[in-house]
């Protein structure tokens, strides 16, 4: 099976032109569009709190209704925590983004936003998460927090500095994962976190790797402390780690019962394929500029994840039917 190969994001409506030197950029218009204000908000980054409560889903065996409703209700919480940082950055940067040949065509940076109401939907979207927020005992308050003040440090600065500006949109994604686990009153493994951690790191340093072979060191201030080769062998350390963590975690961790020995032998090729073809999508194809579109549009690593999660779904529902044998797993080689 092909695949078109992804180099990059859409191109998206028509440039406006560079503001001249000693101007502030395009003119916003009186009254923004429907649809621009809704791109503000990132509707195509949402997936990636979806995939985070999935995974949790899948973790935990939350399939009961009120465990689901808990998990779709955290999930609204990070998308307008998300949101709400989204809008913040795009505020804060809309000065460098109208000089940037992609994030030019942003609401912000292109006019088509103004500062006003941008600001009144970053508000709208931060009363919002309090009022959901406040449904949920205090106990799981902090992932929220944690990634809110994460997100405002990476803002103010420490997206500038490299390998921090990694770990850090890093970490989000495990506090997604805290939030997720604390929602359905579980622990999560420490094998799942460092999985985790780790191919958020794959997905984010071939971001990187994208940024600067496409644009140079000139495209973000902190690609200034990347190469091409040190990005390879820091995708190639997190791939191994990734793969380790998570064998580690299916072996130990994972309610997988007499199944557990065998994890090895039904995962691995799943896991291989999958960071196999997207160490191909960034160094053959040249994409990963977006990996969230990566993984939501590369027909060989969708079926790779589908087919991965339909087999830990169906592995599962055998560890734990009471109805089989503690044996059964022994039909597998």
């Amino acid at each position: 099976m092909t695949s078109k190969p992804i180099v990059g994001n859409s191109p998206g409506p028509p440039a406006p032109p560079l503001p001249a030197p000693g101007r502030s950029g395009p003119r916003p218009r009186s009254r923004p569009r429907l649809p621009d204000l809704f791109a503000l908000l990132r509707p195509g980054q949402w997936a990636k709190n979806v995939y985070s409560m999935a995974l949790v889903a899948l973790a935990t065996q939350a399939w009961t209704l009120p465990e689901a409703g808990r998990l779709v209700w955290m999930t609204a919480v990070f998308v307008l925590a998300s949101a709400a940082v989204y809008i913040a950055n795009d505020l804060a940067d809309r000065e460098s983004d109208r000089r940037h040949p992609v994030k030019r065509n942003r609401p912000i940076a292109s006019g088509r936003v103004g500062v006003g109401a941008a600001t009144a939907l970053l508000v709208t979207c931060l009363a919002a998460l309090a009022a959901l927020v406040a449904l949920c005992p205090l106990t799981q308050w902090w992932p929220v927090v944690a990634y809110l003040a994460l997100n405002l440090a990476y803002s103010t600065g420490l997206k500038h500095v490299p390998l921090v500006d990694a770990f850090i949109v890093s970490i989000g994604f495990q506090l997604r994962l805290v939030a997720g686990h604390l929602a359905v009153e579980t622990s999560a493994s420490q094998w799942l976190m460092t999985a985790v951690l780790a191919v958020c790191l794959v997905l984010i340093l071939g971001k990187r790797r994208h940024e600067l072979v496409v644009n140079g060191p000139a495209g973000r201030p902190a690609l200034r402390g990347y190469t091409v080769q040190l990005i390879d062998q820091m995708i190639v350390i997190c791939m191994v780690v990734t793969m380790v963590a998570t064998l580690l975690y299916l072996t130990r961790d994972a309610p997988l019962g007499g199944f557990s020995e065998q994890a090895l032998l039904i995962y691995a090729p799943f896991m291989l394929f999958g960071l196999f073809r997207y160490l191909q999508v960034l160094v053959v194809e040249r994409g990963g500029a977006d990996p969230v579109r990566v993984l939501l549009r590369d027909r060989p690593l969708l079926l790779c994840m589908a087919a991965f999660a339909l087999t830990h779904l169906l592995v599962t529902l055998l560890a734990t039917d009471p109805s089989l044998p503690d044996s059964t797993a022994r039909i597998l080689p």
